[in-house]
């Protein structure tokens, strides 16, 4: 009984712990020594890019490099002082609540993004360590992110699209790892972000007037991510077949519109 009771207070202490680490935010400490309060200038977050918009990389850095390391250390403290598995990875979670949540700045800080990509790369660091061959995975997502960031300009919106790709590569490359569904909680927290920033900061801007009128055939093109969930219920053959019928139909409207050039196909398919 004294052993559960001393776990429970272990992870408590963690979780705490985690939370005053993921509190303190050099972006405001060190704009005050400044005599600049950081959440009243640029965009009022105390993080890394505002940090750097309003004092330079002097401030920037360290903000970025502590930021970053927050959540890591939190969870290695857990470790030290006894605290379990799922405790040290929750005071981790706990650290990102401390940037976002600060008690001294009535619980209005950062986003926590900067904090959630360091515990991300801790966690690839052991998937990588359990299994190198995870490095091509990686490989090929770096390329796809900076595919899109190249598109976008944006990195909130090259995020978006690729992390939820990451999740779904740890999943299938090492689906019994301890540290899956954690990283899942960490990626579910970028993503909400990056929403938020991509409709608070207008980040996709659409300008095409052929777009607008014909939005619906862009906006089913990611419902192409359904083969790939297909994949892990289907046998191959018949999600074989499904993608062929899907490819025919398609094919076979493009080549109707091309030979008719009827107003209904340049209508709906232009």
């Amino acid at each position: 009984m004294s052993g559960d009771s001393g776990d429970i207070l272990k992870c408590a202490l963690g979780i705490l712990f985690g939370y005053l680490i993921g509190s303190f935010l050099p972006a405001y400490f060190l704009g005050r020594l400044k005599k600049v309060d950081i959440t009243q200038v640029g965009t009022r977050n105390p993080g890394t890019i505002n940090s750097f918009k309003s004092f330079g990389l002097a401030v920037a850095i360290p903000t970025a490099i502590f930021d970053c390391l927050k959540g890591v250390i939190a969870i290695f403290l857990a470790q030290i002082i006894g605290a379990s598995f799922h405790c040290a990875q929750a005071a981790g979670i706990a650290a990102i609540a401390g940037h976002v949540f600060p008690f001294y700045l009535k619980f209005r800080g950062g986003q926590g993004v900067a904090t959630a990509v360091g515990i991300l790369l801790l966690y690839l660091v052991m998937i990588i360590q359990a299994d190198t061959s995870f490095l091509y995975v990686l490989g090929f997502l770096l390329a796809m992110f900076l595919l899109f960031y190249y598109v976008t300009r944006k990195g909130a919106v090259a995020r978006m699209i690729v992390f939820p790709f990451l999740c779904y590569g740890v999943f299938a490359w090492k689906p019994n790892f301890p540290y899956n569904y954690w990283l899942l909680a960490i990626v579910a927290h970028t993503e909400i972000i990056a929403i938020i920033n991509t409709f608070k900061f207008n980040l996709i801007q659409i300008k095409d007037d052929v777009f607008r009128t014909h939005w619906w055939r862009i906006a089913l093109r990611p419902c192409a991510v359904i083969f790939v969930v297909l994949y892990l219920f289907w046998p191959q053959r018949s999600l074989l077949v499904l993608v062929g019928c899907v490819a025919l139909v398609f094919i076979s409207i493009d080549l109707l519109r091309f030979i008719l050039r009827s107003s209904f196909f340049l209508a709906i398919w232009p």
